[in-house]
């Protein structure tokens, strides 16, 4: 079941996580998905090899299935500087941040219930 519980919490100025009565993170919604989550980049490349060397060079986390790489980091100047140098080899992209539900459960290694 997906769940929208953590939408709201999006807006707020600080968030409290509880896990069994006590709280487990209390700080900013950037400042937790940062901490906690990681950008997912989806590439689909022209340049496998070289993206795959690249990536290799650098110790970024990355899954590959022939041309297309999905990416993992916390660091939004890394994925800048990809999609920089790989433009012209770059076909496809798809980008999506962590949210507080990956949060949620990065911190309480279970889904949220109701």
């Amino acid at each position: 079941m997906t769940t929208h519980y953590m939408d709201e919490a999006e807006i707020c100025g600080t968030v409290a996580i509880i896990d069994h009565g006590k709280i487990v993170a209390f700080d900013t919604p950037y400042n937790l998905k940062k901490k906690h989550t990681s950008t997912t980049m989806k590439i689909h490349s022209a340049a496998p090899e070289a993206l795959a060397g690249y990536l290799d060079a650098r110790s970024m986390k990355y899954r590959r299935e022939n041309a297309l790489f999905t990416v993992l980091s916390t660091e939004t100047k890394a994925m800048l500087e990809i999609v920089s140098l790989f433009k012209d080899a770059i076909s496809d992209i798809e980008i999506a941040k962590g949210t507080l539900n990956d949060v949620f459960i990065t911190i309480t290694g279970k889904e949220i219930r109701q």
